[in-house]
């Protein structure tokens, strides 16, 4: 049956080779690695994302289905989405079985798929790509801090430095209000950030007085490279982080992402009408993405704009 269905692809013009979805998937993070190698890619977190959408993938069509790249079918997909709603959802750093999988993941998880399905096509893997289903994906409000709430947020991370039982914490937390300084000032993105060297900043000179400086940051993010703009805050963020650890102009800004050192900062924070400031009135989670939103808010309400 094999051979005559063999026969009648090679009669239409269509691939007759065989490729395990799980040899297409690793064919896809190699693509991914070369990207990020040549510089198409310069954040470490999209690749990153990458393999943990890549596993997930394989452990349905794969460990579970035993699919060939070219014997997926929309019905195989729809069966993803069912299954994979009712897998344990990643919140903070713990698992639970309490909220499903948003629809939101499950379409992150299809545009990787997708990725791979069309590098099939072009390796002759595979004839078509099948039809996604269709997810309604649900707006959400961005969470964001007030100003009063920025405020405090920064004292608190101030006290934080002077509590620190040690010189490495010390300069862990110091790096820490730097980068709530950074990401707050230029309204640049998580990844964004985190791939900025300290030669795609350049400090720009005011009219005479420090406080009227400001920078231009060389970004590359997902809507591609970039310039943005740094206000007084981050030239002293900037200037601070690369004294404290006498960084190179290749060296990166910030080594790490200190994502879980901001929860805790949140958690500890007492709120204005919440009990911290790790979630608003509304119970939206704050993190690091709520800086962009808050720089943008912060320039409406109190700067001068019309």
């Amino acid at each position: 049956q094999k051979y005559y269905q063999k026969h009648q692809q090679d009669a239409n013009s269509e691939p007759i080779s065989e490729k395990s979805f799980k040899r297409v998937m690793s064919e896809l993070m190699e693509w991914q690695e070369q990207r990020f190698f040549n510089k198409d890619v310069r954040s470490k977190s999209h690749l990153a994302d990458h393999r943990v959408k890549v596993k997930v993938l394989t452990k349905f069509f794969w460990d579970k289905l035993k699919r060939n790249v070219n014997e997926i079918t929309e019905d195989d997909l729809e069966q993803y989405r069912i299954w994979r709603k009712k897998q344990p959802r990643k919140i903070g750093s713990t698992y639970t079985n309490d909220q499903p999988v948003l629809d939101k993941t499950v379409h992150g998880d299809f545009i990787t798929l997708r990725q791979a399905m069309k590098l099939a096509k072009r390796k002759g893997w595979i004839y078509d790509l099948p039809l996604f289903p269709k997810l309604k994906i649900e707006n959400r409000y961005r969470s964001w801090f007030s100003l009063e709430e920025y405020k405090k947020l920064l004292y608190s991370a101030t006290k934080f430095i002077r509590e620190s039982p040690d010189k490495r914490i010390r300069i862990m937390r110091e790096d820490l209000r730097d980068y709530i300084l950074m990401m707050s000032h230029t309204g640049c993105r998580v990844e964004e950030m985190l791939a900025v060297t300290v030669r795609d900043c350049t400090i720009k000179r005011g009219d005479g007085t420090q406080r009227n400086d400001y920078m231009l940051l060389r970004v590359d993010g997902k809507t591609g490279r970039r310039e943005a703009l740094g206000m007084w805050g981050a030239v002293r963020a900037y200037t601070r982080i690369v004294e404290r650890h006498k960084k190179n102009p290749e060296d990166k800004l910030f080594n790490r992402n200190p994502r879980w050192q901001l929860a805790e900062l949140l958690k500890q924070t007492p709120g204005i009408n919440t009990p911290n400031l790790r979630y608003d009135q509304d119970g939206r989670r704050r993190d690091a993405v709520s800086f962009r939103h808050y720089f943008i808010m912060a320039r409406l309400l109190h700067g001068k704009l019309d």
